[in-house]
């Protein structure tokens, strides 16, 4: 009897050891594993808002009223300078500073004052990044609108998360180029089919209603100062 206890505790004691290397793989496996994860997390968030194709990239489509509601910032504003940070933690990131020529939403400094400029990140670079090693890391390219210097536009941009970067909201959905000719200025929606789908006149205050009104749904451009009054005269 003493024999069997001592081999049942051997087996035991066998078991245990297995038990420990498996638990010894998973610790290392794991903390990967969540990673993984946590940056998956990440790219969603940068989705906001459904299973439309949108350009090359799957995002819900978005109308109006729900980029209106989910943006932190809303800006006219023109491209001044990028500077690409492929070295960046955690994620790689590229660095935008716009010149505010309308603020709509944010944009302001302590005072409530309109600030001239502002400065944001959107994950991604364009160049790859060289390893230790003297390999090359390809590039990160998520379907983040880019910006060129010089380039005026519109943007939808969400909050700032815990790791400093933003996006448009619904992406390409929260970027609409400015078109400048002459004397004349629109907004292209040509990326934005749903933008005013089912959205009702009764959403919009005073002369948001009147612009609203004369809203040719199958346009695929906007007058400029049409759009900011949009954007100002949503009901809260």
């Amino acid at each position: 009897m003493a024999q069997w206890h001592a081999r049942r505790s051997g087996e035991r004691s066998t078991v245990c050891t297995g038990r420990s290397n498996r638990s010894e793989r998973r610790s290392r496996i794991v903390p990967a594993a969540l990673c993984r994860l946590a940056f998956i997390g990440l790219l969603l968030a940068f989705s906001l808002p459904t299973t439309r194709p949108v350009g090359a990239d799957v995002v819900r489509a978005t109308n109006f009223l729900t980029l209106h509601k989910n943006a932190a910032t809303i800006v006219h504003g023109r491209c001044v300078a990028k500077r690409e940070i492929v070295e960046g933690e955690p994620v790689p990131y590229t660095e935008y500073e716009f010149k505010v020529l309308t603020a709509v939403r944010g944009c302001r400094n302590e005072r409530g004052d309109v600030v001239q400029k502002i400065t944001f990140r959107h994950v991604g670079t364009r160049r790859g990044q060289e390893r230790a090693n003297g390999t090359q890391a390809l590039p990160l390219r998520l379907g983040v609108p880019e910006y060129r210097v010089g380039e005026e536009a519109v943007l939808f941009l969400t909050r700032e998360s815990s790791i400093g970067l933003c996006a448009p909201v619904g992406l390409r959905q929260g970027k609409f180029p400015v078109i400048k000719r002459r004397k004349e200025a629109w907004v292209s929606t040509r990326g934005n089919p749903l933008l005013f789908h089912r959205v009702p006149k009764q959403a919009f205050r005073g002369r948001g209603q009147k612009i609203y009104t004369s809203l040719r749904t199958n346009e695929t451009r906007m007058d400029l100062k049409s759009f900011l009054t949009l954007c100002r005269e949503v009901k809260s």
